[in-house]
């Protein structure tokens, strides 16, 4: 689309009126208008602002208008935060007689920082936190970084007096249905069944497995996620392999037991399964035996 007697059209026009940065104190919607009768250059120097509008840069340019011929229209000036597509200002009733672009809200360019030592006393004990900033004019660098920390505090703030509580409110826990399936129709194994059962434990209340071994690399090594698919634990459990490290069983023992001492779930399983083998190079370095055992700790003491 072109305008007799300008030399851009309205595509350029309106690139160029989006580049233009302009500084409301108003938080209501405001009208500039510019008519510039030809010959002449267009600027950003010829626009009619509200007093509650100011221009940043009067010499930015916008268009060129040939020797009788005129160009005049009026432009919406709001005030916002971030970007804003043009579907969202389409939701805005009183602005469908104006042609939509994209807004641009964000007075800050760029930002650059950096973290450097700093010598307190003679010693390297503190950072320093070095910052630049480039803004498009609309706003002073102390400022962008100043409400910035203001968000930032308002952001965080909220969570200063949050408890547990009025968490537990807006998001109550729902019971998980897993849980409440009877041990008879799990489909474990004979073996797993009858232990369960003999201990009156349900395996979806095993919180986590917790597995050591000390195998060979060419070992057959147990498997956390294998197990808990074999006996029915979950669904939502924590599953830990302590593998090749020294008193690896002890260690999986240890942790299963300090869980379910420390209150964070009913039921733990510990495995340690220790594998010793040949010296490298030697007739035995593949041979291997080994020797575990599993206990489940549990707030009833099983």
């Amino acid at each position: 689309m072109t305008i007799p007697g300008v030399k851009e059209d309205v595509l350029d026009i309106l690139l160029r009126m989006k580049e233009v940065v302009l500084k409301s104190h108003s938080a209501q919607p405001q009208i500039g208008r510019l008519r510039v009768e030809g010959p002449a250059t267009v600027t950003t120097a010829y626009f009619e602002l509200p007093s509650e509008v100011e221009v940043i840069n009067e010499n930015q340019y916008i268009a060129t208008v040939a020797a009788g011929h005129t160009l005049e229209m009026e432009f919406r000036v709001e005030r916002g935060v971030g970007y804003r597509a043009i579907e969202k200002g389409k939701d805005d009733g009183s602005a469908l007689d104006f042609l939509q672009i994209d807004s641009v809200f964000m007075p800050v360019r760029r930002v650059n920082y950096s973290i450097e030592d700093a010598r307190v006393g003679g010693s390297l004990e503190k950072d320093r936190l070095v910052m630049e900033l480039w803004t498009n004019g609309s706003i002073t660098p102390q400022d962008a970084l100043s409400q910035a920390a203001s968000i930032l505090v308002d952001l965080f703030t909220p969570l200063k007096d949050i408890t547990i509580e009025e968490m537990k409110k807006i998001f109550p826990v729902e019971e998980d249905p897993h849980g409440q399936i009877p041990i008879e129709e799990l489909q474990l194994s004979v073996r797993a069944y009858n232990c369960l059962k003999r201990a009156q434990i349900n395996p979806q209340e095993i919180g986590a497995v917790y597995i050591g071994s000390e195998s060979h690399p060419y070992a057959v090594k147990p498997s956390g996620t294998v197990l808990i698919d074999a006996i029915g634990i979950g669904p939502h459990v924590h599953v830990a392999d302590f593998e090749f490290a020294c008193k690896a069983g002890s260690e999986a023992m240890f942790v299963a037991y300090s869980h379910v001492k420390s209150g964070n779930m009913k039921y733990a399983l510990g495995i340690g399964a220790d594998t010793s083998q040949g010296a490298p190079g030697d007739a035995l370095e593949y041979s291997a035996s080994a020797g575990g055992s599993a206990y489940i700790f549990g707030t009833e003491n099983v």
